[in-house]
């Protein structure tokens, strides 16, 4: 298991700023990255056998990407073709955390509507057709749903968030990297915390621009993939000063450009 360090809580800022200043360093990269993996998701929308297999393939495809801010990182050349990375040297790993990422939601999904009853599925699929005085009258079951489906669904998010770079940059075990992640999340709630509301805060400014532009519905959409060229070095940069494992305890601070 890797050494899991706590950090600072202003450190949840400089990942955010650590991260724009890596994706300046190749912000085509990032672009192309971001690109190819936006096409990935909306193609495997045409099918629902093809969007379960882009699910558990997710972490395989970011792989690369994390291997690309690594060699970013070293000041290397990063070709385009290392965004199949992942599929070249951790398939399997990184799909095993797919799939757990997959079947782990879903059964957060079954015990959400399990305790929320039926009238919490049709808000989920039609809130038009519901008669408001029966959802106030299910209001507190479906409150206790969903504040449960926060509390068993969060841990999991938690432990999935740093687990495909676990298992692309240091080559842990799955189950092992998943743990990890857990335990990394937990020992720095408080620079997380921050983290968490910098991006908030980035998310919302884009959120309104878009909703003026392109209209509330695509605002939220458009306003995730624009996040996501500096999100994704963020998380690579809050690793790299988290988790020390072996070689990989030299400390990568990127510098500005």
């Amino acid at each position: 298991m890797p050494e899991i360090k706590s950090v600072p809580f202003i450190r949840g800022w400089f990942w955010v700023l650590e991260g724009w200043r890596l994706f300046l360093r190749k912000p085509l990269t990032a672009i192309v990255f971001t690109i190819a993996l936006w096409f990935i998701i909306q193609v495997s929308g045409l099918h629902g056998l093809l969007a379960a297999a882009v699910a558990v393939l997710l972490p395989v495809f970011l792989g690369g990407w994390v291997a690309a801010c690594d060699t970013i990182a070293r000041g290397k050349p990063v070709p385009v073709t290392m965004f199949f990375e992942g599929f070249r040297r951790r398939t399997a790993e990184l799909g095993a955390i797919g799939a757990f990422n997959v079947v782990a939601n879903l059964l957060v999904l079954m015990v959400v509507f399990a305790v929320g009853g039926d009238m919490l599925g049709k808000l989920m699929s039609d809130p038009t057709a519901v008669d408001p005085a029966a959802v106030a009258e299910a209001s507190g079951r479906i409150t206790q749903a969903l504040l449960l489906g926060v509390l068993v669904g969060l841990p999991v998010a938690m432990a999935v968030w740093f687990a495909p770079f676990a298992v692309m940059l240091d080559g842990i075990r799955p189950l092992n990297a998943l743990v990890a992640s857990l335990r990394a999340m937990i020992r720095n709630t408080l620079p997380f915390l921050l983290y968490s509301l910098v991006w908030l805060a980035i998310g919302v400014a884009l959120f309104s621009l878009g909703s003026a532009i392109f209209g509330a519905r695509a605002a939220l959409g458009i306003s995730v993939w624009l996040m996501m060229p500096v999100l994704v070095p963020s998380v690579y940069v809050s690793y790299r000063e988290i988790f020390r494992v072996g070689d990989a305890a030299t400390d990568r601070r990127v510098p500005p450009p």
